[in-house]
């Protein structure tokens, strides 16, 4: 019963903002899938073509004659695209926060603070030996955060950049095979369709060849004679290595480009992580080193948890970076969806030298460019704004506390850098 009590006091909040978070990306999405189809219905009207968005908004309104059906139905309209926000949420958080992000970049406290993934401590005291340092590098190769040497993450990180990128560049070139029939350029449609081809094999031998390296990852792998393990470094390993430098080559001068103009992949000058690595080993009797994401998650519970204020804000740069990204991937997913129409429906169409139809075709065009607008603002705002911030906060509510236990206890007002000298709290 106490324990229930406990839980009864814990208070449950639903912010305007968080729901307007959502709200939006849903009423995005299905707004951009219905101006689709709408051109296309206006400009493409052929036999066999679906439209089934455009469909049900036609249809809707017919289907209440009073107050209370349009009533009923306005709310049921919202309810879903309450819903389909959600859902563009639940994409969101695993294709970009956990796909792109983790895996293709690290998450932003690894930069600031200077931390590599670390290996777990039960791995280094394995009887495999050599066996099992081989069996960590297929593990790092396919995104398992417990190898420490940089070169495996650096390879593994390779992987998902790549594979992201010509994922993307499979879609533009498909997308441009469809475009030049406006053009009526029939030579240029034949050349990207094999090249787009060519790209869907590769993709597919790529899968493949990570599927090999990630089924090492299994128990009854780890325990196969040396030979085999050897097999494994010269053929899987090594290709694999080789596929990643050469899936991430293209993607590596435009992020360097990117991270410089938007200063991401800065970290905290030295000065302020020894405070920080201080004050977190004071304040959780840990080793931040150690800590790996419970460097982030601590961190939020205390700021949270002792200043109310500096919270507030944290949550205002979170509900900001956390709506960007659920609005690129609203107009990335109906971007998707507008590529299929159009590659499901190519030959249905009979004149794609209309007017109208030069617009349907740059529909997907113009959101997949807004989504990689708000891509780029969504990651701006997550590592300069929300993750810079919510550190800053850290230290500066812990240092205001240990200033008042100072107080408290007769002790000068001044805090200590990790080396124990003093420092002047104007100085940080």
């Amino acid at each position: 019963m106490k324990m229930n009590s406990e839980f009864e006091r814990i208070p449950v909040s639903v912010s305007l903002t968080a729901v307007l978070g959502h709200i939006a990306p849903g009423g995005a999405f299905l707004g951009c899938l219905y101006l689709f189809e709408f051109w296309a219905h206006h400009s493409l009207v052929s036999a066999g073509v679906h439209l089934p968005v455009y469909t049900f908004f036609q249809l809707a309104p017919r289907s209440s004659e009073n107050w209370l059906g349009t009533t009923l139905l306005g709310l049921g309209l919202l309810l879903g695209v309450y819903i389909t926000g959600h859902v563009v949420d639940a994409v969101a958080a695993l294709v970009m926060d956990r796909t792109l992000v983790y895996r293709g970049y690290g998450y932003p406290f690894h930069t600031l603070l200077g931390y590599l993934p670390r290996r777990r401590a039960n791995e280094n005291q394995h009887p495999g030996g050599a066996r099992k340092r081989v069996n960590i590098q297929a593990l790092s190769l396919i995104g398992d955060t417990r190898a420490i040497h940089p070169e495996w993450v650096h390879l593994s990180r390779n992987m998902y950049r790549g594979a992201f990128f010509w994922l993307n560049c499979y879609f533009l070139i498909r997308w441009m095979s469809y475009a030049s029939l406006a053009f009526s350029l029939p030579d240029a449609n034949t050349w990207l369709r094999a090249i787009a081809n060519g790209l869907g094999y590769l993709g597919a031998a790529f899968i493949l060849l990570k599927g090999t390296v990630n089924v090492r990852r299994a128990k009854r792998m780890r325990r196969l004679i040396p030979n085999r393990f050897h097999r494994v470094k010269r053929v899987s390993w090594i290709m694999a290595a080789t596929a990643a430098k050469i899936l991430a080559s293209p993607v590596s001068p435009f992020a360097s480009v990117l991270s410089q103009v938007l200063d991401t992949r800065r970290s905290f000058d030295g000065q302020f992580r020894a405070l920080y690595e201080r004050q977190f080993r004071r304040v959780f009797s840990l080793d931040p080193r150690a800590a790996e994401s419970n460097n982030y998650w601590f961190v939020f519970a205390y700021v949270k948890d002792t200043s109310p204020d500096l919270f507030a804000v944290a949550s205002h740069w979170k509900n900001l970076y956390e709506f960007s990204r659920n609005l690129s991937t609203a107009f990335y997913l109906a971007a998707l969806y507008c590529l299929f129409w159009i590659s499901f429906h190519s030959r249905l169409v009979a004149n794609w030298k209309s007017p109208g139809a030069s617009i349907v075709l740059g529909i997907p065009l113009a959101l997949f460019i807004l989504a990689v607008i708000m891509l780029i603002h969504y990651y701006y705002f997550y590592v300069c704004a929300y993750t810079k911030f919510l550190f800053r906060a850290f230290v500066y509510a812990a240092g205001r506390e240990e200033a008042r236990q100072n107080r408290e206890h007769g002790a000068p007002n001044v805090l200590m850098t990790a080396s124990g000298a003093p420092m002047s709290p104007g100085s940080w």
